[in-house]
């Protein structure tokens, strides 16, 4: 047998075994689709898109994680991007999905935040972000992370497209203070 035909042979034994791998693989992959469709089909139902997740062992549906990923795409979608959903949810009558209006705008990103110590006052804190022209910044602040109403600290401060700075005053008294920067478009 001469290289020509060895080379042939050889190839034609690999091209086997791969075919015959790829085959066995399908297979396989066929056997789980069909058991997951034959098996998960008869769960599958309106109630499941319609109805908030129940405790575990009672019936309920996949409502809120649906809604949720649809909000948290809303939420990562660009600046002059829109997510319109429409939906309305009647817990009264046989129609318990209806359609209706809800939308969604994400905000822009803070470019920079941080919070650190401040330069000038060791017992001090300050917060730097990066600006935006056309919005607006509140900075607001409240003694539990929880509850209690957010306290504005000072005035809305305009965006300008450069880093905004701010001094956060400690309080004394106060075990934890909780800080939270509002973005909002300017007028």
């Amino acid at each position: 047998m001469d290289l020509y035909a060895r080379r042939r042979l050889r190839n034609r034994i690999v091209l086997a075994l791969s075919f015959g791998a790829t085959g066995l693989g399908l297979g396989w992959l066929v056997l789980i689709l069909g058991a997951l469709i034959f098996k998960g089909a008869s769960g599958l139902s309106l109630q499941v898109f319609t109805e908030m997740t129940p405790p575990p062992g009672a019936d309920g549906g996949l409502l809120n994680p649906i809604v949720g990923s649809l909000i948290l795409t809303g939420l990562a979608a660009q600046t002059n991007d829109k997510l319109n959903l429409t939906f309305q949810l009647n817990t009264v009558g046989a129609a318990r999905f209806q359609l209706g209006d809800f939308s969604l705008q994400a905000l822009p990103q803070l470019a920079f935040l941080s919070i650190g110590r401040s330069p000038a006052d060791p017992t001090a804190l300050s917060l730097s972000w990066f600006g935006t022209t056309n919005q607006n910044y509140q900075v607001q602040s409240r003694t539990s992370f929880g509850s209690g109403t957010w306290t504005n600290l000072g005035s809305a401060l305009p965006g300008q497209g450069a880093a905004s700075t701010l001094a956060l005053p400690a309080v004394a008294g106060d075990p934890a203070r909780f800080y939270r920067l509002m973005m909002t478009t300017a007028n």
